[in-house]
C-alpha cells in the first residue's frame, strides 16, 4: 500500500531544466512526482504532470523552463513526524506521492502510495 522510496534521485530535476526534461522524466521514472532542487539536495518545490499540464494550457511549451510550472507550496512531511497515519494523511489529501524531508528542507526520500494494492473497507 505504501512504500517509503530513498532512491528518490532519479526523480530529481534542477530548476533549469525544461518542460520537456520533467515529461521524460516522468516517463522514464513511472512517478507522477518530479523534486525540482537547488544545491545540497535542498527541495525547492516540485512538478506533477497535472502541473505540465497546466503549464502548456497557459501557454508555455516543451522547451520553457519548469521554474515557470514548479509548485512551491507542497504537502511533506518532515523526519520527526509523530503520530500519523500516513495512509490517512494520504488518502484525504488525494496525494499519491508524499516528500519526506528534513529541517532544512532536504529530501530523505518519498512515500508512495500504490491504488492497485489498495481496497477500502
Amino acid at each position: 500500500m505504501i512504500t517509503l522510496k530513498k532512491n528518490w534521485k532519479n526523480c530529481a530535476l534542477t530548476i533549469n531544466s525544461s518542460i520537456n526534461d520533467a515529461i521524460a522524466n516522468l516517463q522514464k521514472t513511472g512517478y507522477k512526482i518530479i523534486f525540482v532542487v537547488g544545491s545540497n539536495n535542498q527541495l525547492l518545490g516540485i512538478v506533477t504532470d497535472g502541473d505540465i499540464r497546466r503549464g502548456l494550457l497557459k501557454g508555455y511549451n516543451i522547451n520553457s523552463s519548469i521554474k515557470n510550472i514548479i509548485r512551491s507550496k507542497f504537502l511533506h512531511l518532515t523526519k520527526n513526524f509523530e503520530n500519523i497515519n500516513i495512509l490517512e494523511f494520504m488518502l484525504d489529501n488525494e496525494i499519491f506521492q508524499l516528500p519526506l524531508l528534513d529541517n532544512k528542507k532536504k529530501i530523505l526520500g518519498f512515500y508512495i502510495f500504490n491504488q492497485k494494492n489498495y481496497n477500502k473497507k
